[in-house]
């Protein structure tokens, strides 16, 4: 069905080379075109930011006859005229460990310069879009609603909206009460290298215990926090110290410097030239991303951004339903200053 409307593109980055942790230079970035799409119109983008692990490609799976799919669910808002047409573009922003929360790494290369200054260029030369930054929109859950606010936050002026879900933020509620089942999981694979090549062995990953995928994601994002070259194979620091379990207040550091809840307050003034901005997220999120968008919302009323947030009686898990109420959101404040 959505054959005609689908297209993918294979981009060989320049950026991303000689990076241990990059995962590779080769990346395929599927795009969604409108149902009525027209080559001779310039259509806004929205750039879909996937969650840890994702390469992007996965959100636009047929979900078979009983569900709808991604896909789908886009073209309905489209159709309903909640959204006016777009081209949604879907980047593969995976690292050798699983992710790269979209930001710049020793370890894993500079994934939000290669996201800014080669992507965005790219499909742009490929599919007719409004070239400018009023066109742009940012949106991704999780990992990627935390790569829709730091891209906002540290390159402004390539997007001029972000629909951020359930962004990784407020790492001390987030990531630091992980690292207590990580340790035992660490210790008995003899250290991190041990626990990497048991993890890397694994032939079904997506059946493993939550304690093995949340290892490996505090070592996939130790090496976007606190990358190290040269040391064991996940080329980090870790934060704490796995015989005693204690913080390590250096490394900490380098992690809260780029936890939203700090990054908004150093950097908040380069969202106030921002058209719109909103952060939505389930009252019950297990990792505590409600915790963050409080406070960075808090933060960004106390410099005056201009922003909405949203909570909803929901978990981190199975959100994409959200997307129609920020999309209606959005959609009401587009005809309300004529933004497209």
């Amino acid at each position: 069905m959505f054959q005609n409307h689908l297209r993918y593109f294979e981009y060989h980055s320049k950026l991303l080379q000689g990076y241990p942790l990059s995962g590779g230079d080769k990346r395929v970035i599927a795009t969604l075109l409108p149902e009525d799409f027209d080559e001779k119109q310039a259509y806004p983008c929205i750039w879909f930011l996937g969650g840890f692990g994702s390469n992007g490609r996965e959100m636009l799976n047929d979900q078979g006859p009983f569900k709808s799919s991604f896909a789908q669910m886009l073209h309905s808002y489209q159709r309903q005229r909640i959204i006016p047409q777009f081209i949604a573009v879907f980047p593969d922003g995976c690292s050798k460990l699983g992710g790269s929360q979209y930001i710049n790494s020793a370890a894993n290369g500079p994934f939000m310069d290669h996201l800014c200054d080669e992507l965005v260029p790219f499909i742009e030369s490929k599919l007719p879009t409004l070239s400018s930054s009023r066109g742009r929109v940012i949106t991704g859950h999780s990992s990627g609603g935390y790569g829709a606010l730091m891209v906002s936050l540290l390159r402004p002026g390539v997007f001029g909206s972000a629909i951020v879900s359930a962004a990784d933020s407020a790492f001390e509620c987030t990531f630091l009460p992980m690292w207590l089942q990580a340790s035992i999981q660490l210790q008995k694979h003899n250290g991190v290298d041990g626990f990497l090549e048991h993890f890397q062995q694994m032939k079904d990953k997506g059946k493993i215990s939550s304690d093995l995928f949340h290892t490996n994601m505090l070592l996939a994002m130790s090496a976007c926090y606190s990358p190290k070259l040269n040391n064991h194979s996940a080329h980090c620091e870790l934060p704490i110290d796995l015989h005693s379990l204690q913080v390590n207040e250096e490394i900490w550091t380098l992690w809260m410097n780029l936890d939203p809840v700090i990054a908004v307050k150093a950097h908040s003034k380069n969202l106030k030239s921002m058209d719109y901005l909103h952060l939505d997220c389930g009252k019950a999120d297990e990792y505590g991303a409600q915790f963050g968008h409080r406070r960075i919302s808090d933060v960004l009323k106390q410099n005056d951004v201009k922003h909405m947030t949203s909570e909803f009686n929901g978990t981190h898990r199975s959100t994409s339903y959200r997307y129609q109420q920020r999309f209606e959101q959005f959609g009401q404040f587009v005809d309300s200053v004529k933004l497209f």
